[in-house]
């Protein structure tokens, strides 16, 4: 049977069957003709032809029924599947064991809390998700400081971990995007002169903080005067302070807030030192299987789950 010739690009679409539609409508155009690159489909007629150019298909003259273009979309569904089978299969690699070893940064009060032995918060919210998606129970690491899980990472005790998103952090663990944003900022004695964050930054004065946190980083590069006292950990910090170490200490806010209540001699300053963002992390580099991690948060996101458990 006689036919056209239609030249593909070189490097083609990985979706093969949408680039072939997209060139029939432009030889339609051009021949104001039906379809007639969708009769290759369906017709033992067509013939490959290649060429310098690139992929070189024969189409038969004679128009195809509309129905050849419903077999060409459905020839599409198949790619979203083994999309998704491959994001499943990557996330359950990320727990090779029994169960998910979760590590959970309790020193942070706004992510994670444990009340009378049970764990509350976005961060066991989000384990326990990841742990259903790849169908094994969730095993939690308990950590009191970011500091301690970050030390931990290389010696394969955690699967999954939550941590603030830092350039240093990136060398030894994989991120995901941000699942929320937490603010830190400083508290201070009531007979304190400092009355804002920007005056906290003074020779002589010392300010506490837990080691290896999120701001800890911050303050080690931003600060010019203040001396920083490091504690093992964020609850060791405000231990420090209220035992009459340091001038100023610094927090997360909601962590703050709780273990210095209104009338404990200790006030919270207005404005922040830094806002932190958190994410899920890998205790290694694998690129696919922090995109289906990645992808979990998102779905974790849009769903209005992270909202709902923050």
């Amino acid at each position: 049977m006689p036919g056209r010739a239609i030249d593909l690009p070189v490097n083609p679409p990985v979706d093969f069957a949408a680039a072939i539609i997209m060139h029939a409508e432009v030889y339609n155009r051009m021949q104001m003709v039906n379809l007639p690159i969708m009769q290759t489909l369906r017709s033992a007629s067509g013939r490959h032809q290649p060429t310098g150019y690139g992929p070189r298909f024969v189409a038969p003259t004679a128009c195809p029924a509309p129905s050849s273009v419903l077999r060409v979309v459905r020839q599409r569904r198949p790619i979203a599947s083994q999309t998704r089978i491959l994001m499943r299969n990557q996330l359950q690699a990320i727990a090779p064991g029994p169960s998910l070893r979760a590590a959970i940064n309790l020193g942070n009060r706004a992510l994670a809390q444990n009340d009378n032995g049970e764990l509350r918060g976005i961060t066991p919210a989000l384990s326990r998700r990841l742990a259903e998606e790849i169908g094994k129970p969730v095993e939690f690491v308990l950590y009191d400081g970011a500091g301690k899980t970050f030390k931990d990472a290389g010696k394969g005790l955690w699967d999954v971990g939550f941590l603030a998103i830092d350039p240093a952090r990136a060398k030894a663990v994989s991120f995901t995007r941000p699942y929320t944003e937490i603010i830190a900022t400083y508290a201070v004695r009531d007979n304190s002169p400092v009355t804002s964050v920007d005056q906290a930054d003074r020779p002589g004065t010392k300010i506490v903080v837990g080691n290896g946190s999120a701001y800890d980083l911050f303050l080690t590069e931003a600060l010019h005067h203040a001396e920083l006292v490091r504690a093992s950990d964020p609850g060791a910090s405000f231990d420090l302070f209220r035992g009459g170490v340091g001038d100023v200490v610094a927090g997360v806010l909601q962590s703050l807030q709780r273990n210095f209540p209104q009338g404990s001699g200790v006030r919270i300053l207005p404005g922040k030192i830094t806002s932190v963002r958190q994410a899920m992390v890998l205790p290694y580099h694998d690129a696919d299987r922090t995109a289906a991690l990645d992808a979990f948060v998102e779905r974790a996101i849009a769903s209005g789950f992270v909202e709902a458990n923050n």
